[in-house]
């Protein structure tokens, strides 16, 4: 049975029961990706800096952050290992190395462009909360809540998000009940920063709102989850789906539900 419910393992139960299923239950850990290190490290370096901010009531220096993201990035890749898709192994050193450039080069912007409007309130504060006869916790980590009652997660990546990805992203839902919870009022908007990778890296800024009423339909996914974790039932996802590919899911060579002949091909290449 489950201890607590979060908003990454209901993206991962609706994106793929199977996966969830791997993950959660049997414990398969795969370690991240490029993109999910680089996001850690730039992720580690804000937090360094928003600590010190919270006492200091300044930022960090621009090195000094950009150096915290690079050592963050390298104990990242050797004590937790990449995934790699089978077509990126022969390209292994090159991506780390440029995942590595990618990781300093947003950490100095955000250092330059978003942490002056930063003043920390709440940092890192995992929350844990009990609705109704619900038989297990929600939980969640704020990353940040800044003295004007802003919630802010930071994103990396290789491009714009979408507006419906911040009205459709399950985080916001769970950290706007969360701070409502803890500080008994709630926050005046979630803010994504989406740092984007590109030759002239650039910032994107996307607030998003929630109500009680979008937390009730969180409830109601981890009804679904919990009844699926009961009767063993962890149906696959649509083989269309762009995620369920080698490339996208570290599960696939090893998934019950891909033909052999397409594992065999995998492995062939490498993996």
């Amino acid at each position: 049975m489950l201890k607590f419910i979060t908003s990454s393992m209901l993206n991962m139960f609706f994106r793929c029961p199977e996966q969830f299923r791997r993950r959660y239950l049997e414990g398969e850990i795969i370690p991240p990706g490029i993109a999910a290190a680089i996001g850690r490290s730039v992720h580690k370096a804000a937090e360094e800096n928003h600590k010190h901010k919270l006492l200091k009531e300044e930022d960090l220096p621009k090195d000094y952050l950009q150096d915290f993201a690079r050592d963050a990035y390298v104990k990242i890749v050797e004590n937790e290992g990449v995934y790699f898709a089978p077509e990126e192994l022969d390209q292994a050193k090159k991506l780390i190395a440029e995942g590595l450039d990618s990781s300093v080069k947003l950490t100095g912007l955000y250092r330059d462009k978003i942490a002056p409007e930063i003043f920390p309130f709440l940092i890192e504060k995992e929350i844990h909360i009990k609705v109704n006869n619900f038989p297990v916790l929600f939980r969640g980590t704020i990353d940040l809540l800044t003295k004007n009652f802003l919630i802010y997660d930071f994103k990396t990546g290789h491009k714009k998000w979408t507006e419906e990805q911040a009205e459709n992203s399950l985080q916001p839902t769970f950290y706007w009940q969360m701070v409502k919870a803890v500080t008994g009022r709630p926050p005046e908007g979630f803010v994504f920063k989406v740092l984007i990778d590109k030759k002239e890296p650039e910032i994107q800024t996307l607030v998003t709102k929630r109500t009680d009423e979008d937390f009730l339909v969180i409830i109601r996914m981890a009804e679904v989850v919990l009844k699926a974790v009961e009767t063993g039932l962890f149906p696959p996802t649509n083989p269309n789906n762009w995620w369920c590919s080698p490339k996208f899911c570290g599960y696939y060579a090893t998934c019950p539900y891909i033909p052999s002949y397409k594992k065999t091909k995998i492995l062939a290449r490498g993996f």
